[in-house]
């Protein structure tokens, strides 16, 4: 009898040292939110030393430490005590004499039983004087690459009287907040006064930027007026800084006469001057040619080499350039071949490479081939599937070279409309077979509108993304406010877009110093439908 009441007062008392939530029940989706503060906002002539911040329930105190910023910052001199759902912030310093001070938990602070957020950022502002300052700015923050809001994102504001370089890398910025769930921020209480705005992507949580790992919205803005009234909401796109030159990742033997190079980014061959250098590990070099694009990947370009055989090499290559105009200054990249290439397919790669590829009637193929070819030992035919003709019908191809290795193979006419095209290159002993499909531009649907606030005589580019297919198109450019854009199999798409103001063909976030604007994006906000021998008119690319 003993024992069993020793075991039930054991689990009575282990039952009580872990208070959880009870299992089950409706699932907390509902985002937390701050019921009261010990003072109002607005409160004048503070001379406290702290405030009492009251949960609507249970709070993760670790997300709402890194979500509790002050602005005029006062270092680390507070600290934060917890009762329950009470919170209360200490200051460990006296506060500075007629300052409007404020005190924002941002909307990365989480409940502690779902991890919900706070829908967006709580601010309450006092004065230790006998005024408050009221002047805001408001705004919203994506992220470049795909849209998204940037929740949770640092908006660090520099006032331009107290210094006309900020440098959100190294200073402490005068008033900070976060952006909500939706993309939008408002920064309130400030000062009157010109301000310069950042949008960081805080990973550290050291509210500094780190260059090389977090992303920054320098904004389209040099400064922003803070007052009372906003006519306009400015958009802030993040991106990470890209400070770094194009470097090779990978060598590829493709052939015995032809390298394969992978940089680590994007190229921008037409304004690139590459020169190479290429040597044995017993210092002899290596001859090489000229490069030649891949036209699979803009990552990619093919060097034509002598024959290397086996052994370790050395290639040093300078004067590529990047999107951003980064240029290597001497890149070196080592790699071994440990076996000789025997004989190897004369046909390397062609593009469309897959059988879910389609293509316009009239489209063009390209094809690499492992060394040098000339046009006449190269038979080419093609054919739709016994399922669609019944005799197979041969189409006459015209082949037109670049160099001797890359060919473009495209049709007298056009290809077969609404077929599974076969083809078939004889090129020494090799017999390579490969299939696309097509579609007819008669069937196809045109978009037609117009771009809303172009401004300045620069092109604007807008990108295709086929929802129907998954699938990202090119781009197409623009000149003026009217557009066009022909060809598109039916489906529904989304259209988005930029505009190009120094030329490099991509979209550029602006620089911190010396300090230079972001390029205006463009968007439709709403899925475009595409049906076949009709056009999608009026259609209007807003600007952000």
């Amino acid at each position: 009898m003993n024992k069993i009441l020793l075991l039930l007062l054991s689990v009575t008392l282990f039952s009580c040292a872990n208070q959880q939530y009870p299992s089950g029940g409706p699932v907390d989706s509902e985002p937390p939110k701050i019921k009261e503060a010990s003072i109002p906002t607005g409160t004048t002539n503070f001379a406290d030393d702290e405030i009492t911040f009251t949960f609507d329930e249970y709070m993760n105190k670790s997300t709402v430490q890194t979500a509790v910023f002050i602005s005029p910052s006062v270092g680390n001199k507070y600290k934060l005590l917890w009762s329950g759902k009470e919170m209360t912030l200490r200051f460990l310093k006296d506060l500075k004499p007629n300052v409007t001070y404020v005190v924002t938990i941002g909307a990365s602070a989480g409940d502690y039983r779902a991890g919900n957020k706070m829908l967006s950022s709580y601010r309450l502002a006092f004065s230790t004087g006998d005024q408050i300052d009221s002047a805001r700015i408001k705004g919203q923050a994506f992220f470049a690459s795909d849209f998204k809001p940037a929740a949770g994102a640092l908006v660090l504001a520099y006032n331009l009287a107290d210094t006309t370089k900020p440098d959100p890398e190294k200073s402490e910025a005068n008033y900070i907040t976060q952006v909500g769930k939706d993309g939008s921020f408002e920064l309130t209480y400030l000062a009157p006064g010109k301000y310069r705005v950042f949008v960081l992507d805080d990973q550290v949580k050291n509210e500094r930027w780190d260059v090389n790992q977090e992303s920054i919205g320098i904004g389209e803005n040099e400064f922003l007026e803070a007052g009372y009234s906003q006519s306009s909401v400015p958009v802030w796109f993040l991106e990470k800084s890209d400070k770094q030159a194009p470097m090779i990742q990978g060598v590829v033997q493709e052939s015995q006469v032809l390298l394969r190079l992978t940089f680590d980014e994007i190229l921008n061959l037409p304004v690139s001057k590459p020169r190479f250098l290429l040597k044995k590990e017993s210092g002899d070099s290596i001859r090489t040619g000229e490069i030649l694009p891949s036209f699979t990947s803009p990552e990619q370009v093919y060097l034509p080499i002598d024959s290397l055989g086996t052994g370790t090499f050395t290639l040093i290559q300078k004067g590529f350039r990047d999107l951003r105009m980064n240029e290597s200054v001497g890149d070196t990249f080592t790699f071994s071949i440990v076996e000789a290439v025997k004989r190897e397919k004369q046909l390397r790669v062609q593009s469309p490479s897959d059988t879910s590829s389609t293509l316009l009637s009239t489209d063009s193929l390209k094809m690499l081939f492992a060394s040098p070819v000339k046009l006449d030992s190269v038979r080419f035919y093609t054919k739709p599937t016994k399922s669609q003709v019944t005799k197979g019908k041969k189409i006459k191809v015209q082949m037109s070279g670049e160099s001797g290795i890359i060919q473009t193979v495209f049709p007298e006419t056009r290809w077969i409309e609404k077929s599974t095209v076969k083809g078939l290159v004889f090129a020494g002993q090799d017999t390579v077979s490969f299939q696309f499909n097509t579609f007819d531009p008669d069937e196809t649907g045109t978009i037609l509108g117009t771009l809303e606030s172009v401004g300045q005589n620069f092109p604007v580019y807008l990108s295709l993304y086929s929802i129907t297919r998954s699938k990202q198109l090119g781009s197409v450019k623009t000149s003026g406010s009217a557009f066009k854009i022909e060809n598109l199999q039916a489906g529904r798409y989304l259209v988005n877009g930029y505009q190009d103001l120094n030329g490099n063909n991509k979209w550029d976030g602006g620089s911190v110093f010396p300090w230079s604007p972001a390029e205006p994006k463009y968007s439709v906000t709403d899925t475009l439908r595409v049906r076949a021998r009709w056009s999608v008119e009026d259609v209007v690319v807003k600007k952000w």
